[in-house]
């Protein structure tokens, strides 16, 4: 049977000085495959980098720093 998942990416910053999530969603693509297929699909993330607005400034905020990137069917997938 064909089936359909939606892949998703997901950065976290190891050591951030702000107050964030542990994962945030930065890219997703639809994928479709029938049984037994295999492919290769690209995702472009919306921003450069982990960007945050910073609490009580008008301003994003690229930290800098290590990252780490997962990619699976949700946060709790994606490793």
């Amino acid at each position: 049977m064909t089936g359909k998942e939606v892949v998703q990416v997901y950065v976290g910053d190891v050591e951030s000085s702000l107050d964030r999530p542990v994962r945030e969603l930065k890219a997703f693509a639809k994928v479709e495959l029938a049984p037994g297929a295999v492919r290769t699909r690209g995702v472009r993330a919306a921003c450069p980098g982990p960007v945050v607005l910073q609490p009580g400034r008008r301003a994003l905020v690229l930290e800098s720093g290590d990252f780490e990137i997962g990619v699976g069917a949700s946060s709790r997938t994606c490793g």
